[in-house]
């Protein structure tokens, strides 16, 4: 995220117009969904609260909690030694594994649900009572499943975010590290303290991300601020709303005020970055390289292909007693990829479309932030108030917004882009309140490599803003921006809790369609849903990784854009 005070880089007055008109933009995209179900709150009330109200309020409280509590608990240590392994050691099929984890970063939330249910659950493949027991219903409930989804699902990005921590871990401090003691030591005396930033904000996203979502609360009916916030919306009208939003003010609000509060002070507590002259050093697991690297692929392996098999085994199934069938598993996926197919590729061309508007956008966000502290703290107010809020939320507001938008002008193209006939612009708009602070945090330590010369060159020679933005921010950018779409597409892919509310008939959501078919259980259509999807994500995936060597600028990960 952003913040510190302004460089020493000359100040350029003309910037000023430029810094009003995103400040603009930022409060009327991203802000007025914010306000308008808090505005809405303070001008109608929530009626009186019971004693019942507190007593809920406590519950929800507490369950939330813990269900944070514990997949931070899991996904932290494990993403962080994978993390280790696989982007600071010579692990044997490093590269495998990596690309197995940047598959899974694409995989959505109802996706994975749906494998662990189909393998563990009530009707799965290999039903285990520590799973859970639901007799009666499709789905086994609980906090431990629900635990145990969120866990598998935000493993992925932790090494991800922790690993490129560990990649900015300056070589030389390691070398003289190793003067005094062994690589274990310099492994948890230096290595590990200097990326503690990544860490921490690793730690953050996954607590926001699990808070705010409803894909395996709605399933296993976990209640947390965000699942009755969804249960308020559907079954309870505006006052019920009102009521679900004012009892999840108080958490919103602390984390707001602690995210305002903390973002500054960590980005001026961070080392200054520097270019990047060697590769990161490799730590040598000697004689156990194979070992520890077949052991961790068979990991993977149980973690995401067992459930990957669940859902072959649920794609085949019929009859009672049901049996295999492989042709009536390949009648199913024949179906789904003649019926589906085209939403699936709306999807993935949607999500690819708005990541890269959303990285462009940040961009630019962070680089006007760079030298007015005024639009820094605008910016910080706005973006942590959109992390902190859950989807549901985030939703209602956006309904609010399309229906002003509505009302003002109701034959204007806004409206019948937003309302009144199909159009994939209301699930951008959800992407962008949802994802763009996750991008700017990506962004901003990148703008903060970019050096003053260049810029000052610029602003002597009498160049104005989209010039000095295009010939020196953008090239030494540019990677990273790449990067930063890709990882905003995966997410886009898999949003449901705000775009629920806001999606137009004839332009839904593939993650939305899977999402409401897992209502009735695993069954053959969402087991042919979930495998078109992950056969689409994994072309998606080989695409992007091989057509990042025909781009005009060479991309590779965790390198440096200098």
């Amino acid at each position: 995220m952003v913040g510190g005070e302004p460089g020493s880089c000359i100040m350029a007055p003309f910037l000023t117009s430029w810094r009003w008109a995103a400040a603009l933009g930022l409060l009327l995209v991203v802000g007025a969904p914010l306000f308008l179900p808090l505005a809405e709150l303070a001008a109608h009330g929530s009626g009186a609260w019971t004693a019942d109200d507190w007593d809920r309020l406590g519950h929800l409280f507490q369950q939330t909690i813990l269900l944070v509590g514990g997949t931070l608990a899991l996904a932290l240590p494990v993403g962080a030694g994978l993390a280790i392994a696989l982007f600071r050691t010579n692990l044997a099929a490093r590269r495998f594994l990596l690309g197995c984890t940047c598959v899974m970063l694409f995989v959505p939330l109802p996706m994975i649900t749906s494998a662990w249910q189909g393998f563990l659950g009530s009707d799965g493949w290999l039903h285990l009572a520590l799973w859970g027991e639901n007799v009666g219903r499709p789905w086994t409930t609980g906090m431990g499943p629900a635990i145990w989804v969120h866990f598998l699902a935000g493993l992925p990005w932790v090494v991800f975010f922790v690993g490129l921590g560990l990649t900015w871990v300056e070589r030389e401090l390691e070398e003289e590290g190793l003067l005094l003691g062994p690589p274990w030591w310099v492994l948890l005396r230096i290595t590990l303290p200097r990326c503690r930033g990544a860490i921490m904000f690793a730690a953050v996203w996954l607590a926001l991300q699990t808070a705010g979502e409803i894909g395996v609360t709605d399933m296993m009916l976990v209640s947390t601020f965000a699942e009755e916030t969804q249960n308020q919306f559907v079954t309870g009208g505006r006052d019920g709303v009102a009521r679900s939003v004012l009892a999840a003010l108080p958490l919103v609000l602390a984390t707001w005020g602690l995210l305002a509060w903390y973002v500054p002070r960590l980005e001026r507590n961070l080392p200054l970055l520097q270019l990047r002259l060697a590769e990161p050093r490799q730590f040598s697991w000697g004689s156990w390289r194979w070992p520890i690297g077949l052991l961790c692929t068979a990991a993977i392996m149980l973690l995401f292909g067992l459930p990957l098999l669940s859902l072959l085994w649920k794609l085949g199934q019929t009859g009672f007693p049901p049996h295999w069938s492989a042709s009536n598993g390949w009648n199913h996926f024949e179906k789904s990829l003649r019926t589906d197919s085209g939403a699936v590729w709306k999807s993935l061309l949607l999500a690819g479309g708005v990541g890269a508007s959303i990285s462009l956008f940040a961009l630019l966000l962070c680089w006007l932030a760079d030298e007015s502290r005024w639009f820094r703290r605008l910016l910080i107010a706005v973006l942590t108030l959109a992390w902190a809020l859950p989807g549901p939320i985030i939703g209602i507001g956006l309904k609010d917004s399309i229906q002003a938008i509505v009302e003002w002008r109701p034959d204007g193209w806004l409206a019948h882009a937003l309302y009144w006939e199909p159009s994939p612009l209301p699930l951008a708009w959800a992407d962008v309140v949802r994802f763009l602070p996750f991008a700017v945090a990506m962004l901003w330590p990148v703008v903060r490599l970019v050096p003053r010369e260049p810029r000052e060159a610029a602003r002597l020679e009498g160049q104005g803003p989209w010039r000095e933005f295009w010939a020196v921010t953008w090239p030494l950018t540019r990677r990273s921006v790449f990067w930063c779409a890709v990882l905003v597409a995966a997410l886009c892919l898999g949003e449901v809790a705000a775009a629920a509310r806001v999606e137009t008939p004839g332009w839904e959501s593939y993650t939305k369609l899977l999402f409401d078919r897992m209502h009735n259980g695993v069954e053959n259509s969402v087991a042919a849903l979930s495998l078109l999807l992950l056969a689409a994500i994994i072309l998606s995936v080989a695409v992007i990784f091989v057509g990042r060597r025909c781009l005009p600028f060479r991309v590779r990960a965790g390198a440096s854009d200098q």
